[in-house]
């Protein structure tokens, strides 16, 4: 029988209770966990790596209805998204080869020309949809203020900042909040 995973709660607010994860922000995140969740209730997952990236996914129903991510180093993450998109056979280890090095450099020079970068972050916050936020009972001055936040051209003009995303969700608090640290909450940590 394979062991129970017991994972920290903490009331953040009197808006939000975090469930904290091992995989917080992290690629292949708590995706069983949060469909299992979202079967009783709409669940926000949020993760903030700061020195790489911030998020969200909002899950309701056993599935994601949507989801942004935002990273700090975007050129190289449409770099790999696109070699994935190109070569879906080959591993991420194919480019320190010479042959990969050109690849690399070819869907980088791509992405150089004229407004391929733009069109590709459009691309990439085509998934963001603000409006479900209203799963959480935000109104919709929120949600417009969500929706100028949360967009490309706000991305490409340096305003889709994670501290404003906190401020408008109200997860200021969550802030240096990880799995690994939760001993410091020790006396307000409960366990599900």
């Amino acid at each position: 029988m394979p062991r129970r995973v017991r994972r920290p709660i903490l009331p953040l607010n009197d808006q939000w209770v975090g469930v904290f994860t091992k995989q917080d922000g992290e690629m292949d995140g708590p995706e069983e966990f949060l469909s299992a969740l979202s079967s009783e209730c709409p669940a926000l997952y949020f993760y903030n790596l700061g020195d790489h990236h911030w998020g969200y996914e909002i899950w309701s129903e056993e599935d994601v209805f949507s989801y942004a991510h935002v990273p700090y180093e975007m050129e190289a993450e449409l770099m790999l998204k696109i070699f994935r998109e190109r070569y879906p056979d080959k591993r991420l280890s194919f480019l320190m080869t010479q042959e990969g090095e050109a690849v690399q450099k070819q869907i980088e020079d791509e992405l150089a020309e004229g407004d391929n970068y733009a069109a590709a972050v459009r691309k990439h916050f085509e998934t963001v949809y603000p409006e479900d936020f209203k799963l959480f009972g935000f109104d919709d001055k929120t949600i417009e203020a969500l929706r100028g936040l949360l967009t490309a051209e706000s991305f490409l003009q340096g305003g889709a900042d994670v501290d404003i995303f906190k401020s408008l969700t109200g997860l200021e608090q969550f802030s240096w909040m990880r799995y690994e640290r939760m001993e410091r909450y020790e006396e307000q940590v409960e366990y599900i």
